[in-house]
């Protein structure tokens, strides 16, 4: 019985070294993963990131200790708000670019430049109120461009401003209120150093009527003749009742015979002369002297 046990004993023994013996077989057989390691140095105000391109992993300060040696990554670097991404610079060299694809085949380095965007310049607001029978008009003084109802909403400090208003035909302009100022011009020029609003005042001119008429008076002894000038039409009395505004009217003297045509008078204004051409822009009255 004894005998048996320790046979038992032996084969149970020689079982288990031979488990232990294959195990560390197998382990040494295992292939060794070579790994390289990148040193990232984050810029101010931005942030380099790098992935593993196959996975799209981003790896962390760990991972990035030991990066399996033929492993491709993504190295990119953006800026915070207010800053743009300038350059990179991996394991030496600088790339003027924000991203870069890798193949890791040793330990490298990798940083970044950032800058500072421009500081944009503050801006104010122009609010215009359109007045009926005109137009008020804002334009940038220096490069003499008209803001558009877009461009009124920013407005860089300290930009010099042309501002006018223009009636439209039949209107006057009478005023411009800026800021709360009102002036008795119809343009002015501003500085913008606040947000502010403009306004204008236009009237309708007095309605012209169309027509006018020529009173003549004939004197003795001689004839005034009242001709339309573009037609040559002489104008009779009602014709001389309704003259259209702007025609341009010959007016003419002439003697009986045995006298002399003296002079005309045309609307109070007397002419040593027998004949003158007029443009009708109100009633009046003809006499002449023979």
């Amino acid at each position: 019985m004894k005998k048996i046990f320790f046979i038992l004993c032996i084969v149970f023994l020689f079982a288990g070294c031979k488990q232990d013996v294959d195990k560390k077989l197998k382990q040494n057989n295992d292939p060794i993963v070579e790994t390289c390691s990148i040193t990232v140095t984050q810029p101010q105000n931005g942030k380099i990131t790098v992935k593993n391109k196959s996975t799209g992993t981003e790896l962390d300060a760990e991972a990035l200790k030991k990066v399996a040696k033929n492993t491709q990554v993504s190295i990119s670097l953006k800026a915070n708000e207010g800053y743009k991404a300038v350059s990179l610079t991996i394991d030496g060299t600088t790339y003027n670019e924000s991203s870069k694809d890798v193949t890791v085949t040793k330990n490298f380095a990798v940083s970044g430049v950032v800058e500072k965007l421009p500081t944009q310049p503050e801006t104010y607001s122009i609010t215009v109120t359109q007045p009926e029978g005109g137009k008020i008009t804002v334009k940038n003084k220096a490069t003499g461009t008209e803001l558009d109802a877009e461009a009124l909403k920013k407005v860089a400090k300290n930009t010099q401003v042309s501002i006018s208003l223009k009636a439209n035909e039949g209107y006057k302009a009478v005023s411009l209120t800026i800021d709360g100022t009102t002036y008795t011009e119809s343009s002015k020029d501003v500085t913008v150093t606040k947000n502010f609003a403009v306004s204008g005042v236009v009237e309708k001119l007095p309605t012209q009527p169309e027509t006018y008429s020529i009173t003549v008076t004939q004197p003795q002894n001689g004839k005034i003749t009242v001709k339309n000038k573009a037609t040559d039409t002489e104008l009779d009395a009602e014709a001389l009742k309704k003259v259209a505004r702007n025609s341009q009217v010959s007016i003419s003297l002439e003697a009986n015979e045995g006298y002399k045509a003296v002079s005309l008078t045309i609307d109070g204004t007397t002419y040593n002369e027998s004949s003158k051409d007029v443009t009708v822009t109100k009633n009046f009255a003809v006499s002449g002297v023979v």
